[in-house]
């Protein structure tokens, strides 16, 4: 039986304007911050059909060259779903789960990577990023191989243009250059420049991102994007180019502070022993924000905020919805700016429990999807609309 992880996404991206820019302190006045109690007390008790409608599901296709190990990353564009698998390839499937294609290169000449990092789509153009050697390969979306360049050794890109790339560097370290205090670098033809460096303000939050966080979002003309360890969420307007702070969420017990001075070893054992320490599933509907994290009374707890006055309209586990599904979010990427779903993967494992405790009074859809998958099978894709 193999084994589907929703592994570690522990990573940002900024997204940056096409034409040039340059780099500047953020500004943190006046940013809304809404404090979150992670604790049971303060669950709501919506149901999940009052928060979400059912749309579509799909079943990804399960064949020797199409199995499913780890899901890294979830990118939906032409019709053509992408994943980023943890054997170090990228499956593709239509919009209706069949297995289409994969882009598998791993090896040490020219085309190939040793380690496939992240990817990103620009047109019909896939970006591939070795975080190994470190490169980045250009290849066209039928699998032709067009070229390479030199990069950063980083956790995650974005690329901005013909000769711009933004990247993720985490801690700094995973650059292998001298700046390891910031978290953020661009690339500019030859030029590298760091923004957003940690410092007690930055890290005042243990947030150990994982799960279904991703390195940016699509909101209309703007980008979506979050820093790891660090209570903020930003926004980067495509024409001023340059990050923004649009809320800080303080949740609780989620309180320690690291600074310049904190040492591994300290840091180690924040993030081991921190109750609060994992957000994920970042999704934003106009003026609703929703972001999943880890209590310590459930792995999985979802807050809907009002990011106009910093209300809390939902804080709470979500149960199945009416057909018996999980809804366990997954935040993808999606090269549609507009109609914007939330989408639930669920391990088949998980379905088949469900269809045997409710046994013959399952539903119609539940008992569908059961005749087309087995144990072994890959994941289930479930879409709804926001409804609030």
């Amino acid at each position: 039986m193999k084994y589907i992880s929703f592994g570690s996404l522990a990573t940002l991206l900024l997204a940056l304007c096409w034409q040039s820019c340059s780099l500047s302190p953020v500004s943190k006045d006046d940013v809304l911050t809404i404090s979150i109690s992670s604790g049971k007390s303060s669950w709501t008790d919506f149901k999940t059909d009052s928060l979400f409608e059912y749309s579509d599901y799909i079943v990804l296709e399960a064949t020797e060259q199409s199995l499913i190990k780890k899901i890294d990353k979830i990118y939906l564009a032409d019709n053509r779903i992408y994943v980023l698998d943890g054997l170090s390839r990228i499956i593709i499937f239509d919009r209706n789960g069949h297995f289409l294609s994969s882009i598998d290169h791993h090896g040490n000449g020219p085309g190939e990577y040793l380690k496939l990092q992240d990817f990103d789509i620009v047109d019909d153009t896939l970006f591939l990023l070795d975080s190994q050697s470190p490169k980045i390969l250009k290849y066209s979306t039928d699998n032709t191989f067009l070229g390479e360049t030199k990069s950063l050794k980083a956790k995650g890109f974005l690329k901005l243009g013909q000769d711009r790339v933004g990247y993720n560097v985490e801690f700094g370290a995973a650059d292998g250059v001298k700046r390891k205090d910031f978290s953020y670098a661009l690339q500019a033809d030859d030029n590298i420049d760091y923004a957003l460096q940690f410092n007690d303000e930055l890290l005042g939050r243990s947030f150990s991102h994982s799960g279904a966080l991703p390195f940016y979002s699509y909101q209309n003309d703007k980008y979506l994007m979050s820093l790891p360890f660090n209570q903020e969420l930003y926004y980067m307007d495509s024409a001023s180019c340059m990050p923004q702070p649009l809320v800080r969420l303080d949740i609780a017990n989620c309180n320690y502070t690291i600074s310049n001075s904190t040492s591994g070893n300290e840091i180690e054992h924040i993030l081991k022993e921190t109750p609060t320490k994992i957000l994920f599933s970042i999704y934003n509907w106009n003026n609703d924000l929703m972001v999943g994290y880890e209590s310590a009374d459930s792995p999985f707890v979802y807050a809907i905020v009002d990011l106009r006055d910093g209300r809390i309209k939902v804080n709470q586990p979500l149960r199945p919805d009416k057909n018996g599904l999980p809804v366990m979010p997954y935040a993808y990427i999606s090269a549609s700016r507009t109609k914007k779903q939330l989408l639930s993967v669920v391990d088949p494992l998980v379905i088949s429990s469900m269809l045997h405790v409710k046994g013959e009074s399952a539903s119609e859809l539940l008992k569908e999807i059961a005749t087309t998958i087995n144990d072994d099978s890959n994941p289930v894709l479930v879409f709804y609309n926001y409804k609030v």
